[in-house]
């Protein structure tokens, strides 16, 4: 199948961010087997009403390897206390991250906090979830799925969204 040039780029979904490192070449044939590593990243302020269930979609996610970053952008709320609890007993396969922001950084936008994010970031993707949004059990798996299967092109990829 050839040889495709690959860059080790961190995705925003939906937010079109695409930071690159390195690239190299590699056969077509491993880029499919491969199995890297992502990053779900949780994002929420003032969310205390939803953050328990979308915390706990999150990890409920079928891919490895995944890194989960759930990031509270200094809510006033109990929304940090609520993602505390949530996954102070997990002992799933997942990497867990938590963070919460000493002061608020999305006071003049969103753009700061997902920066921040994005700093504490390894996954060659970035699936993003807003502290409101459920996510089904497969939704980085068919995403990775649907990455690969495009080459892992460099850009942005949306999956569908279902309004309750």
């Amino acid at each position: 199948m050839g040889q495709v040039d690959l860059c080790d780029a961190r995705w925003a979904m939906g937010h079109g961010i695409v930071k690159t490192m390195k690239c190299e070449s590699r056969n077509n044939n491993e880029v499919k087997d491969e199995y890297p590593l992502v990053t779900f990243a949780l994002f929420a302020y003032n969310q205390e009403e939803f953050i328990r269930e979308a915390v706990e979609s999150a990890l409920a996610q079928d891919y490895t390897p995944l890194e989960i970053i759930l990031s509270d952008d200094c809510s006033p709320d109990r929304t940090f206390a609520i993602m505390e609890a949530a996954v102070k007993n997990y002992a799933g396969p997942h990497r867990i991250i938590l963070n919460r922001n000493p002061i608020n950084l999305g006071s003049s936008g969103i753009g700061l906090h997902v920066n921040h994010v994005l700093e504490m970031a390894h996954g060659e993707l970035i699936v993003f979830a807003a502290g409101d949004d459920i996510s089904l059990p497969i939704r980085t798996r068919m995403l990775v799925d649907a990455w690969n299967m495009a080459g892992r092109p460099s850009g942005s990829l949306h999956s569908a969204v279902e309004t309750l």
